[in-house]
């Protein structure tokens, strides 16, 4: 889907902590609203304010919903890692919501210390 006005949208994730595509922050992802139809963007962010103007399609990813399947299995249960192998406490937390990010299922993850994983919902299981 390309980003229009009403997309859900979230800054880019890189790779952190030597884990591809995985994503952390303490209070978890800032989504936004677009509010213009074309590049570059106007973001509404949810932690309110002033809108952020002139963001281009490249620094976003748009957010859809998650395959229903995967967000059942994992959804308001307790997670870990199941890759890469060895590293199963990794992400261990409780599993708040599945979301396409860049067409990929991501699992968003509270961790027991209150912050906030991102990693793909293929490399984690319900523990």
């Amino acid at each position: 889907m390309a980003i229009s006005v009403g997309s859900v949208v979230a800054v880019k994730n890189l790779s952190s902590g030597g884990v591809a595509g995985a994503g952390y922050a303490v209070q978890g992802p800032v989504f936004g609203v677009v509010n213009s139809g074309a590049g570059p963007f106007e973001v509404q962010w949810n932690c309110g304010g002033v809108p952020a103007s002139g963001l281009v399609a490249g620094v976003l990813d748009e957010i859809t919903n998650g395959d229903g399947t995967i967000a059942a299995a994992l959804v308001g249960r307790r997670v870990k890692s199941s890759s890469p192998a060895g590293q199963t406490n990794w992400a261990q937390g409780l599993c708040v919501a599945v979301y396409k990010r860049s067409g990929s299922d991501y699992a968003l993850v509270v961790t027991d210390q209150g912050t906030y994983l991102e990693p793909l919902a293929s490399t984690v299981s319900a523990a």
